[in-house]
């Protein structure tokens, strides 16, 4: 649960607490504080240790999109943008999203949208990375509502298999539905 956002250069203490805690799972709460305590995001999640002999298997499949370099700069921006892009304070300083359209997917839904993402200083992808460029469901739920825009992000739930060592992942993002200015999407990434 995304609760304030913390002041640049600001420091984050975080607290991570087991509490539950069998052989090869836990459930955690891990809270991020700012300034005198005050609680910037709340976490709950699971975690555990796999299994070589467990059960394995991706059960969903990817839509048909051309690669990356066939791609469209989703922010575009002047040939200076990249200097500019130093001083700003946003995602954009980090990642790179192009837009890519569908040619087939076996999902059908209200204006998918399909983007790959990287991080702009080409280090390979990690759970806490993907968690981060991911964070584009607004754009979809204003995109299959007809409109340009986007929105902040409440709270978000993941889940993770292995994830590869990899530069690009490819984001497909559904936005489900929305009321009174607040909406519900999906992102799977690939």
């Amino acid at each position: 649960e995304f609760v304030t956002a913390a002041p640049g250069g600001s420091t984050i203490d975080v607290d991570a607490d087991v509490l539950q805690a069998g052989r090869r799972t836990a459930q955690v709460r891990v809270d991020g504080r700012v300034r005198d305590g005050e609680i910037a995001f709340a976490s709950l999640g699971s975690v555990g240790i796999t299994r070589e002999t467990g059960l394995t298997g991706q059960f969903e499949t990817m839509p048909d999109v051309a690669g990356p370099e066939a791609a469209e700069a989703l922010f575009p921006g002047p040939p200076s943008m990249a200097e500019q892009l130093d001083d700003e304070p946003t995602f954009r300083r980090f990642c790179e999203y192009r837009s890519v359209d569908i040619r087939s997917s076996p999902r059908d839904g209200s204006n998918p949208i399909a983007m790959w993402s990287r991080f702009r200083d080409g280090r390979p992808m990690t759970a806490a990375g993907i968690a981060f460029v991911a964070d584009m469901v607004p754009v979809a739920i204003a995109r299959a509502a007809g409109k340009l825009g986007a929105g902040m992000s409440l709270d978000n739930s993941l889940r993770f298999a292995t994830v590869p060592e990899v530069e690009w992942v490819l984001l497909e993002l559904q936005g489900n539905m929305a009321d009174g200015g607040y909406g519900h999407g999906t992102v799977r990434v690939w």
